[in-house]
Order: structure tokens, then sequence, then C-alpha cells
């Protein structure tokens, strides 16, 4: 059979063995890779939202030999057809990845590409295809389902990634849908994470060292994205959608970020002056009562990330020692300085934590205070009232805004092993609206405590399974004083590996 044919055939069959769903934290492969990074103090970005088999297989080659056996034999499989093009890029690789999923209970997962699981039972159904030569990428992933609930069964599809791209060591040009995670958040991310679906992006991004002397200041990412929201909405249909995003590495154990979105235009919306979008200094948030001046919603954050190597520099058990921070700011006020207009934001929220490996073990700590008084976090805009949410559910954080949370999480990978505890507390506060220097906001605020299990194993083929349990407690369920409810979800998914055409002699 040739093995275009054979290909074919098999992303057919795999249409019909399932997807699963996970955030790069929940990817084994994404989570060993980056904390390989992490303890050898790889010179590649890890806050650039950057999870895919593509993006895994630059920062596996920039390891080197860093990886160790177990790495190699357990999480190389995984990456096989992407290290195969990137190795000899003349040839095109096809690749297909089926899997599936199960899930059963009434837990809204989070950080699932806007998949939140609504019926009592959720089955997953779809496969990834990925295909590279010569620099250029492809990557879909339909990702049809059912959800099964009091004797009924609904539909669904949630389709996670629909991507084309050429990529070079310092240059990235495509678009599409993906996944993104922007910042240095395990947990959560203050401007962008993979808890909503993704939008339509088109994006051209450059990374690498400057030339001649100036290579000594360090690593560099510059990023430019645009699209538009496509999910609809209570406000303006399909409005605009900005990124940027820039990084800073002056030492393979610091990295430095910035980041911006906005939303602009619409239909039935004026579109900003082009040079408005680059600089907002003129954002007609006053003196337009009929709204019809062209306006952004606007929100940004910086962000740093400090990781000691400490087993690289000193030997012993600790691998490394990491914090983080995110410090964020929404809606675009216009101030001037010295007669001079500039944009300024308020709104203030913040994420912060810290992580610490030694030997198998791993332990997460991450905190996030996204509760302001005056300027409300992602919705709430005087034109963009949904903000930056998709069928309701906010681009960033999955706590959402008016909201505080701490959550921890207890690691232990004995290769081909993995298992992780979590635990998490969340308290939302129920903000009516914000009037001058007056908040109005519901009696009751909403807490939830909860923690999940998860086991994972992987396989020498690129294969893995998992499971997971999940629970949490409810109390002042929708800001309801003496309301409480329990909540669980139960979930099981698998792959049997990737298949590749042609099919590879030996592993890279």
């Amino acid at each position: 059979m040739v093995p275009a044919l054979r290909f074919g055939l098999l992303l057919a069959a795999g249409l019909a063995v399932g997807a699963a769903r996970a955030a790069p934290e929940d990817d084994p492969a994404a989570l060993l890779v980056g904390q390989a990074a992490r303890a050898g103090a790889q010179d590649r970005f890890l806050g650039d939202g950057e999870w895919g088999a593509s993006a895994l297989a630059w920062r596996w080659h920039a390891l080197g030999g860093l990886q160790g056996d177990e790495l190699t034999t357990w999480v190389a499989p995984r990456l096989t057809p992407a290290l195969r093009a990137l190795g000899d890029p003349r040839h095109p690789v096809l690749a297909l990845s089926p899997d599936g999923a199960l899930a059963f209970g009434r837990l809204p997962p989070k950080n699932q590409g806007g998949d939140t699981e609504a019926g009592l039972l959720s089955l997953r159904v779809g496969a990834e295809g990925q295909a590279w030569w010569r620099g250029f990428e492809a990557a879909l992933s339909p990702d049809p389902g059912l959800e099964l609930d009091a004797g009924s069964v609904t539909p669904a599809f949630f389709p996670r990634q629909a991507w084309g791209a050429w990529r070079g060591e310092h240059l990235l040009a495509g678009f599409g849908l993906r996944d993104r995670w922007l910042g240095p958040g395990r947990h959560g991310g203050l401007i962008l994470s993979d808890h909503a679906r993704p939008a339509p992006l088109g994006t051209l991004a450059g990374d690498g060292h400057l030339p001649g002397r100036l290579t000594v200041l360090g690593r560099w990412r510059l990023e430019s994205s645009w699209g538009w929201l496509q999910r609809p909405r209570e406000d303006v249909q399909h409005p605009g959608l900005m990124l940027w995003d820039a990084r800073w590495m002056p030492a393979p154990w610091l990295e430095v970020g910035a980041t911006r979105m906005a939303l602009f235009g619409g239909e039935g919306r004026p579109l900003p002056p082009f040079w408005e979008l680059l600089i907002p200094v003129d954002p007609h948030v006053e003196n337009d009562p009929d709204q019809s001046e062209p306006d952004q919603d606007e929100i940004a954050s910086l962000d740093a990330r400090l990781c000691l190597p400490f087993g690289r520099w000193l030997g012993g058990p600790v691998r490394y020692v990491e914090g983080w921070w995110q410090y964020g700011a929404e809606d675009v006020i216009a101030r001037e300085i010295m007669g001079i207009k500039v944009p300024s934001l308020a709104g203030v929220a913040n994420l912060w934590g810290a992580e610490a490996a030694a030997g198998r073990w791993v332990l997460t700590y991450e905190g996030a205070h996204i509760l302001d008084d005056y300027f409300r976090w992602y919705v709430g805009h005087r034109i963009y009232h949904d903000g930056f949410t998709q069928d309701g559910l906010p681009m960033g954080d999955a706590i959402g805004g008016d909201a505080m949370s701490t959550w921890l999480r207890v690691g232990f990978h004995p290769l081909p092993w993995g298992a992780e505890l979590s635990w998490e507390h969340v308290r939302r506060v129920g903000v009516i609206e914000s009037l001058g220097d007056h908040l109005l906001a519901l009696a009751s605020d909403e807490v939830t405590l909860g923690g999940e299990a998860r086991l994972w194993r992987l396989d020498s083929r690129g294969g893995r399974w998992y499971a997971a349990w999940g629970i949490e407690h409810v109390a002042g369920v929708d800001f309801v004083p003496g309301t409480e409810v329990w909540r669980h979800r139960l979930a099981l998914g698998w792959t049997p590996g990737t298949f590749t055409a042609p099919k590879a002699v030996s592993r890279p």
C-alpha cells in the first residue's frame, strides 16, 4: 500500500477513535520537556505560548545531550515525526495521532479549549493530523463528540487546531486556530490561556539573538498576531483581535515578557486608525454619548520568571527552583505627560507562583488576584461588554475577573509513570456594577474548594493513557447565601501513539 493511501486510511480510522484535551501542563510530553529545559537552563523561551509538536521538537533539539536516557525512551517517540522533519526538511512527513476521552460528572474542566463537557457523560472523538515539508507545517484536530444527559444525546464539536505555517529557526509565519498559553503561569495566564476556544489568528514572529557583539544582550522574541473572535457574542459580532508579545532572555535562567491584546472594530463598528491600534492615545472613552466613535478594549501584562538550575550548578537532588510573576492591567485611559498624550492602563491584576523539582518530585504553587473594584477584568467594556471571552469563558485565567485563587500541586514522575495531586481554592465576588467610587456587589461570595488526582503512563511507541478524578465543593452557589453543591468528574483518555508516513527507519 502506498504511504499516502495508508496515511489516509489511518486518518479515517483515527476520526472514529477520539481526541483527548489537556492544558500544556497536563500533557506529559510538554510537562517533561519543560522540566528538562528548566533543569538544563535551556536557551529557549517557555512563556511564548508555543506548545505544539513543532515547538516541542525545537525545545528538544535545543536540549542537546541534556535529555537523559529516560526522556529519550519515553518522550522522544511522541516527537519522532516533528524531529524527523526538523532533521531532514527536504522530505515530507505525515503523522496521525488518534486518541479518545470519556468523562463522567458535573464538574466543568478548565483549560480545555472551550470544551466544558456539558453532559453528565461526555465522549470526544477525533484525531490530530500533522504534516511537515521544507519548513512548512500543517495541523488539523477535528474533535467531534457526544453529550449524554437525562436520556438525551447532543452532538458537540470543538475544532481545537486548524493551523498552517512556515517555521524556521528564527522566524514563524502562519494562520489558523491553535491553543496558546502566554506567560509563565502553570495553572492560568492573565492575558491568554487555552481555557476558551482559540481564535483564528495570523501570526508573524521572530526569535533569536542580535548579530555580532550585540549577542551578549541575550535572546529576543517578537510576535504580532491579528485576527478576530469567531464565536457568537451579545455585544459586537466578530470584533477584531490584535496580539503583541515581546520576550527577552538575558540569561537562560531569566525570562521577561510583555504582552498586549486588544479588541476593535467588528460588525457595525468603525475601525480605529492604524496608528491608534499601535499606540492607543485617543481611546474615546469620554465625550462620545452615542458610542459612534471607534473604540478599543485593551488588556496588557508584564511577566518574569527566574529559574535557578541548582542540579546543574551544584549537583545534588534539587534539579531547579523557579519563581514567576505576571502583572496585568486593562482598560485604556488617555493621560498627558508634559503636554504629550500617552496611553495608560488601569485595573490591576496579579499572578505569581513558585516551583521546585527534586529527583522525580515536583512541587508547584500558584496564586492569582484578579479583583478590581472599578475596571472589570475581561468583561464590562462600554462597547465590548463580553470583552475577552468566547462562549462566556475568559480567554485568560479560568477563574475570570472579580476572583482570587490559590492552587497547589504535587507531582511524582517515576517514568514511564506519572502522578499528580492538586488542590485549589477560589473566591468569586458577585459584582453587579461599578458607579464612580461605589461598587455594587451581591451579598454573598462564591467559594470553591476542590482537588484532582491524575495518573498517566507513557509507552515507548509514543502512546499514553491517563485517568483523572476531581471533586469540588461550592458554597454560595451563584452568590446565593446558604447554598452549596458538590461536583465531581472522572475522566479517562488514551492514545495508541503516532502513526507516521513514510515509516521511520530508525528513531531520531
